[in-house]
């Protein structure tokens, strides 16, 4: 364009064609710079409201690290303990909806509840009594922290004699801020299980489960289940997962059921189909106590549900709601919930009793039919 008109600019301005160059390539120039200080000040713009986007989700993430630090496990504080902290986390831009999701509870428990709805107060009037008892209980074994309003009922008319409907025992959970999430259950398939049995120490169920340790890793938890009377009959606590490691589990629980041998007794152990059960070492093991090893279908570990489920009931009441910061600490930990699974806590599928009391009674049993 300016090719064609320099004849004309030249004449009209009376300046040679040396000067004319001159100011094209200045004019030229400037506006090339003109365009890449346009361009770049966009760039930088755009740069700098990422960096602000970036600095403001890494302070909400930091501010939801510190809220889960402080907090520790829902189910272990008091409702209103847990409503004020997540109140000060309010303040500093943590939502009460974020705060929900972080802890998986509803959010309607982190806010304050209405005195009108929950009138009058569990520890007056006729509730005084029940409420003095469930605290007393609950005091007695805080993993009971943990149980629905069906084994609360079972733990007040076996252990008190005393006898609460449903819907009473629902309300005072409730107003006492003890009430459990429940958990949805989605659509199961009947398995057919390769034994069921008919009595204790005819089938047991051994399996594996991982539990955190502070600034350790993972510590190996092996555990042998009674699959009649659900009781843990032997575990070991490791930071290695080896064949050794499954016949330590073994050997504890056919020591404490079997004093005088395993050989003979007809006891058959189920397990999956890891390389555990299938190494050579522990089969080996199985072979020399007389003990039958059989495996569950591939993919289908309903069928040792039973071992399955007590993983799930220590994880809930025991590993998620505690920090272990040592692997003694751990096994402590791990060992004393055992003996409170066998010996104290109901268990619904055995009629409200613990597994060892269960044991015993079917022990009677089969000596007075015999």
């Amino acid at each position: 364009m300016l090719a064609g008109l320099k004849g004309e600019l030249c004449r009209r301005y009376a300046v040679g064609e040396v000067t004319y160059y001159k100011l094209r390539d200045r004019f030229i120039a400037a506006g090339m710079e003109g365009l890449y200080s346009s361009g770049h000040t966009k760039y930088v713009k755009a740069m700098e409201d990422r960096i602000r986007d970036l600095e403001r989700a890494l302070g909400r993430k930091s501010l939801e690290v510190e809220f889960i630090k402080n907090v520790r496990g829902p189910q272990t504080i008091a409702a209103d303990e847990l409503r004020e902290l997540v109140s000060g986390f309010a303040a500093q831009g943590l939502a009460r909806t974020q705060a929900a999701e972080l802890l998986g509870i509803p959010r309607q428990r982190l806010y304050p509840r209405d005195a009108r709805v929950h009138a009058p107060p569990p520890d007056s009037g006729r509730d005084a009594e029940v409420v003095a008892v469930l605290r007393e209980l609950l005091a007695e074994e805080p993993r009971r922290r943990h149980f629905g309003y069906r084994r609360w009922q079972a733990v007040l008319g076996r252990r008190k004699g005393i006898v609460v409907n449903h819907k009473r025992m629902r309300r005072l959970l409730h107003v006492l801020g003890w009430t459990q999430q429940r958990v949805p259950k989605g659509h199961r398939v009947g398995v057919a299980r390769p034994g069921n049995p008919s009595g204790p120490n005819q089938v047991w169920q051994i399996d594996m489960t991982k539990v955190p340790v502070e600034g350790t890793g993972w510590l190996h938890h092996i555990a042998v289940v009674d699959m009649f009377t659900r009781e843990v009959v032997g575990h070991f606590e490791g930071m290695r997962a080896r064949a050794v490691e499954w016949r330590q589990a073994l050997d504890q629980a056919v020591l404490d059921r079997f004093p005088d041998g395993s050989r003979g007794q007809g006891l058959t152990i189920q397990a999956d189909n890891g390389c555990h059960p299938t190494a050579r070492a522990f089969r080996n093991a199985l072979h020399t106590l007389g003990i039958q090893l059989a495996f569950i279908d591939v993919c289908e570990p309903k069928q040792n549900a039973i071992v399955e489920r007590y993983f799930r009931t220590l994880k809930e009441e025991e590993i998620w709601p505690t920090i272990y910061e040592t692997v003694g600490q751990a096994r402590d930990g791990i060992a004393d919930f055992v003996r409170f699974y066998n010996q104290v806590r109901e268990h619904s599928s055995l009629g409200y009793i613990p597994p060892t009391d269960f044991f015993t009674a079917a022990r009677a049993r089969n000596q007075d039919a015999a």
